[in-house]
């Protein structure tokens, strides 16, 4: 594996998934953390459903508040050096809408591979602001990757997409299709779709591009179907019972443990072919209704479920499913965390964090 990765919104669901997953693993020298917001490390290493104990493992970290500077603590060596599996872990506060106030941090770190996590990723979100979702997720996207073969040539992207570029195009399993068959059908499908485009016509030779069908797990914040589920119970048991508000229930998705994903990335930084593109799905579908009947059994009250007209998202593709054949083939991997135990887990952080443990 390279010695410097670099995470782009690794502050994010995915992003700290991500960054103990390569840690766990001991899969990098040099770990490095961009994110719009302020980063504190030990919560990014704090696995909600199996913790590392920071205490037991002696590692002291933090990030300094003032943008762009790291705090001593990260500086390897000396009183306020760490102990750590990597050489060295930062976290920066950077903005990739704003190219200029990290070019010369690029030139600086030189990374080996950037994930590219960083984008506005909830659909409710970019269906209200459709030019802030192009803005981030396709022209910073450009940005970001003409300033690169620039300053890093030799550093190599795995740029997330996402399966919903596809639309409805089958209720079957679908495999890596060629842009031409896409079917976008929101904003934010679209600015990935675009973003892709661009990325064939010019950088194919240093992006591995990865298209993760929908993806769940703790740490998920709300506008995300079974972050948005979770919350409410969790909210609900502390009011000792009500009625939970949902959207569509008749849709079926293919969900993948945030866990599991991120060890795809993982093994795709690892064994995955320059330029090529990869489904991440478990190739199994559940309908909405099924796991929002599966949280309400687990909850220690009475809830009753009623239907929100905004929470019903326009044009909503009916069935999501995917192939992952050709990444099983090229890494050998396969989804171990089953949508239950997920649920399970996502239930337990919410909970958490509303002060129930």
């Amino acid at each position: 594996m390279p010695r410097t990765i670099l995470i782009t919104g690794g502050g994010g669901f995915v992003g700290r998934h991500l960054a103990a997953e390569l840690r766990r693993e001991r899969s990098v020298d040099q770990l490095v953390i961009w994110d719009k917001e302020v980063v504190d490390i030990e919560e990014i290493f704090k696995s909600q459903v199996n913790p590392v104990s920071l205490d037991r493992e002696k590692v002291r970290m933090r990030v300094d508040k003032i943008k762009g500077t790291p705090h001593p603590a990260l500086s390897p060596g000396g009183e306020r050096g760490f102990v750590t599996l990597f050489d060295r872990v930062e976290a920066r506060q950077v903005d990739i809408t704003e190219p200029e106030s990290y070019r010369k941090l690029w030139a600086d770190l030189q990374p080996d591979w950037v994930v590219h996590l960083a984008a506005m990723a909830a659909v409710p979100q970019a269906l209200k602001e459709p030019e802030l979702v192009k803005k981030i997720n396709f022209e910073a996207t450009r940005e970001m990757l003409a300033g690169a073969k620039e300053v890093s040539p030799d550093t190599r992207f795995l740029i997330i997409s996402t399966a919903d570029i596809y639309g409805a195009v089958s209720d079957k399993a679908i495999p890596e299709l060629p842009l031409a068959k896409a079917r976008p059908r929101n904003p934010y499908a679209i600015s990935k779709y675009e973003m892709e485009k661009m990325i064939e016509a010019e950088y194919l030779d240093r992006v591995i591009r990865v298209r993760p069908f929908p993806h769940i797990g703790p740490g998920q914040g709300r506008g995300f179907v079974t972050a948005d589920f979770a919350s409410q119970v969790a909210e609900l048991e502390e009011q000792g019972g009500g009625v939970i508000k949902v959207g569509n229930l008749e849709a079926e998705r293919d969900f993948t443990d945030v866990r599991d994903v991120v060890r795809a990335y993982r093994l795709l930084m690892e064994r995955g072919k320059i330029g090529d593109v990869y489904n991440v799905a478990s190739g199994k579908t559940v309908k909405i209704s099924v796991m929002l009947d599966e949280l309400i059994n687990m909850a220690e009250v009475e809830i009753k479920v009623a239907e929100d007209p905004a929470r019903v998202r326009p044009a909503d593709v009916p069935v999501l499913k995917g192939d992952a054949t050709k990444l099983r083939e090229a890494t050998g991997w396969q989804a171990k965390i089953s949508w239950k135990q997920s649920l399970i887990d996502v239930l337990e952080w919410w909970r958490g964090q509303l002060g129930r443990r």
